[in-house]
């Protein structure tokens, strides 16, 4: 049996090399636009944990209130000055977290336009995005549920269980006992912890994959069949335990792949990334150094700018690296699921048995994927339907030729007179007669 999760490898190359070369200016910066809401930069998806920081439950109860609140004198900050700080961070966050999710918005966005550039071979945004906007906001919908129902809780559980040995007393003023998950914990020990633990690395072992498999094969068969998230896995489900083989062969090779390309981009990327960030520390000592520490309009704004190049100049060189990772991921997917399931087909699948090194062998064998080499060239199984026009082709042949031993007959009966007519001729006739039967058409014969 065929492992296609391992033939689709070399294929794909071929697949990235053909769409991206020969190298268009235009065509790799909008490229470079959907690349990078993709997540070519991405650092991690894991959100910033925020401490719990000291309120009343640290501080000694006092016998006697006090008329009015007094400053802290740990900080010097009235608590009135800290609720407004307390709300201008929350509010700093909410804004940050809408930016976060309209970004992601953005991306399952740009994975609709990425599969309709790579399916037409036209690289084009504004168009596809708005015609793919409604799938694309299904498909973010869908992951955020499910981060929701299923991260959320797990999140909130483990936060309340760490606060109850850590802040006990912050628990109990929302009027929850901290003794339950003390409890808890002597109740089940540690092997329950560690119990725990495994069951939510597998939980998120299942989420990441169904994501990942949303994300790369559901989002085609959205586009195939024009449908939504859940009707798109309802359509690919049976595709998926078919042929689970291959798909289980499809996660080991994408796993290899992923190591391996991502040492090398780290490579490429890193270093020069380095030297950038190393630059831009200098640039903003130097500046420190002219104009003091204090933070003033001027140095806020030479930093700001300075940081502004330096990510400008890690974009030029991550994006470029990040278009050929995206083009050859993507390729490679969309081809393991045209294997699976041609009916779910985006890109060309070269047949079986016919690879890219058949075609640049020669002209006697399939030519690459698309068998674009025409009549002279040997044509594979895919294109019986030319090998009928060129039968009907040659039937018209026959009827030329046909027409062309009809003007033979003329010819040489015209010769035979010729010939009666006076012998002295003879010599000529036997050498327009040899030109006829040659097929060629040159001196009195085409006259």
């Amino acid at each position: 049996m065929p492992w296609y999760a391992i033939d689709a490898i070399d294929d794909a190359i071929d697949s990235t090399r053909r769409f991206l070369f020969p190298f268009r200016l235009g065509r790799w910066l909008r490229l470079a636009v959907i690349v990078f809401f993709l997540g070519v930069l991405n650092t991690g998806s894991s959100p910033l944990n925020f401490g719990n920081f000291g309120g009343s439950g640290d501080v000694p109860t006092q016998p006697q209130p006090t008329p009015s609140p007094a400053p802290d004198p740990t900080t010097g900050v009235d608590p009135g000055t800290l609720a407004e700080v307390a709300l201008l961070v929350g509010g700093v966050l909410v804004v940050l977290l809408a930016l976060v999710l309209l970004f992601r918005l953005i991306g399952d966005v740009m994975r609709f336009v990425f599969l309709d550039a790579l399916r037409t071979d036209d690289v084009r945004i504004r168009g596809p995005f708005r015609r793919r906007f409604g799938k694309g906001l299904r498909l973010f919908g869908f992951k955020l549920l499910l981060d929701v129902v299923v991260s959320v809780p797990i999140l909130v559980g483990a936060a309340l269980f760490v606060l109850a040995f850590v802040a006990p007393g912050l628990l109990s003023e929302y009027g929850i006992d901290p003794g339950l998950f003390s409890g808890l914990f002597a109740g089940v020990g540690v092997v329950g912890i560690v119990a725990a633990l495994a069951l939510f690395a597998l939980v998120s072992v299942v989420l990441g994959l169904v994501v990942g498999l949303t994300n790369t094969f559901v989002t085609a068969v959205m586009l195939v069949e024009d449908v939504g998230v859940v009707d798109g896995w309802r359509r690919f489900w049976p595709t998926l335990r078919g042929e689970w083989k291959q798909y289980l062969v499809y996660l080991v090779m994408r796993a290899i792949l992923g190591i391996g390309v991502g040492i090398a981009t780290s490579i490429v990327v890193a270093i020069p990334g380095l030297v950038i960030g190393a630059i831009a520390v200098v640039v903003v000592i130097a500046i420190v150094s002219v104009f003091g520490a204090m933070l003033t309009p001027v140095t806020a704004a030479l930093g700001g700018l300075t940081l502004l190049v330096a990510f400008l100049a890690f974009l030029l060189i991550a994006l470029p690296v990040g278009i050929v990772v995206q083009t050859y991921f993507r390729m490679y997917e969309l081809m393991v699921l045209g294997h699976s399931n041609p009916s779910f087909a985006l890109v060309t699948i070269p047949a079986d048995g016919d690879g890219g090194d058949d075609g640049d062998a020669g002209g006697d064998g399939a030519v690459g994927d698309d068998g674009d080499d025409g009549p002279d060239s040997g044509v594979g199984g895919s294109r019986h339907d030319d090998d009928d026009r060129f039968g009907d082709d040659d039937r018209f042949g026959d009827d030329d030729r046909t027409g062309s031993r009809s003007e033979s007959g003329s010819r040489q009966s015209t010769t035979d007179e010729t010939t009666s007519a006076g012998g002295d001729e003879s010599d000529d006739d036997e050498e327009k007669h040899s030109d006829d039967g040659s097929g060629f058409r040159f001196g009195h014969d085409t006259r």
